[in-house]
């Protein structure tokens, strides 16, 4: 496997010859409860500190998930991000499973944040530049998603949301936006079921008053070449943070959104 090629010299191969058996007994069996058995055997089996802990922290997570344990998965996968070199893959797929029990089901939908942040999930490919949480906005009375970033040179951060294959295409995206620190650029994106993907006209934020944002499907535009004048299906609706190319502020930021209606 991709993952022995340059083993440290020194570390203990019998973790990972363990780590092999497993996957054998998951891929080649079919035995997902006997892989799962496997990797929580190695795992107790082993001190906190090694090497092979991550790994075998990644595979416990994704056989978990497989065998429809989610909750399992997410405490596995957490784990396997404290380690370097498997962080991105266990990011990558805890999102994922984020992504397909968050999928909005049904339209129009309405929501508020005011016990949570609904269908929105920070991008995983961003996960170290923020994160997202239901505060009270500056004088404000009502929680509102209140989006954790920080604004890089030359660096974007993205928030999302997932369709499901069964919702209706949505026709309209409506939201108040409101920034916390400095005013904000933002861009909304959708993408359809081929990755293609289709941009709103930009947003500007204000610190002192709320944006209200009212985007109909039919003025999105094309990003991408082929793309059709107009989507025809939506994977995934995407809020991204273009601040850094812009403006000249930097540092952290919060980005507020309230009053979400999707249609």
């Amino acid at each position: 496997m991709l993952f022995l090629v340059g083993l440290a010299w020194g570390q203990d191969v019998r973790a990972w010859q363990g780590l092999y058996e497993g996957m054998l007994i998951e891929s080649a069996e079919g035995d997902l409860d006997g892989a799962i058995g496997w990797y929580e055997g190695l795992i107790t089996g082993i001190p906190d500190d090694d090497p092979s802990l991550g790994e075998l922290n990644f595979w416990l997570g994704r056989a978990r998930y497989a065998e429809g344990d989610a909750e399992g998965a997410r405490k596995a996968l957490r784990i396997a991000m404290d380690a370097p070199d498997v962080e991105d893959r266990a990011r990558a797929l805890l999102a994922q499973i984020d992504s397909e029990e968050l999928r909005v089901r049904r339209l129009p939908m309405t929501y508020k944040f005011s016990s949570g942040t609904g269908h929105w999930l920070h991008s995983w490919k961003h996960g170290d530049k923020g994160y997202l949480a239901s505060e009270v906005p500056p004088s404000s009375e009502d929680p509102a998603l209140a989006w954790h970033t920080n604004v890089v040179d030359r660096e974007t951060d993205a928030i999302g949301l997932w369709f499901d294959d069964r919702a209706p295409r949505p026709d309209a995206i409506e939201m108040d936006l409101r920034s916390g620190d400095f005013a904000a650029t933002l861009r909304l994106i959708v993408e359809d079921d081929a990755g293609q993907r289709w941009e709103y006209a930009e947003i500007r934020t204000s610190t002192s008053a709320w944006v209200r944002v009212e985007a109909p499907l039919s003025e999105f535009i094309p990003l991408d070449a082929g793309s059709g004048s107009h989507p025809r299906s939506v994977r995934a609706l995407s809020l991204w943070d273009v601040t850094a190319y812009t403006r000249p502020d930097r540092g952290e930021n919060v980005i507020y959104m309230d009053n979400l209606q999707i249609r």
